[in-house]
């Protein structure tokens, strides 16, 4: 009776150690997951079209981040671009999640 227990006991122990973790997503799903999301666009190196593909961006404002850029140098955060004229606050925030300054 007590190797017929042990035997269950050393069983159950391994069946536990084998059983995979099934809550947590595998590494795989994780991995397409980062690699679905877009890159951001860097404003100190776009050129105009780059720029212009951001929302709320046309041709005007994308001219102005440049002229900006070549006067003032490189933006040290997004929130600089609340210093090129016609550039807000409100537009600041939405290009956070689209734009980078490195």
């Amino acid at each position: 009776m007590k190797k017929y227990l042990s035997v269950l006991l050393v069983a159950s122990a391994l069946q536990v150690m084998v059983t995979p973790i099934t809550s947590a997503a595998p590494l795989s799903e994780k991995i397409k997951a980062v690699q679905s999301q877009p890159a951001k666009l860097n404003v100190n190196t776009a050129n105009l079209t780059e720029l212009e593909a951001l929302p709320g961006i046309g041709s005007k404002k994308a001219q102005a981040i440049i002229d900006y850029r070549k006067t003032a140098g490189k933006f040290r955060s997004i929130k600089d671009l609340s210093q090129v004229k016609g550039i807000g606050e409100k537009m600041v925030v939405k290009l956070q999640k689209v734009a980078v300054a490195k």
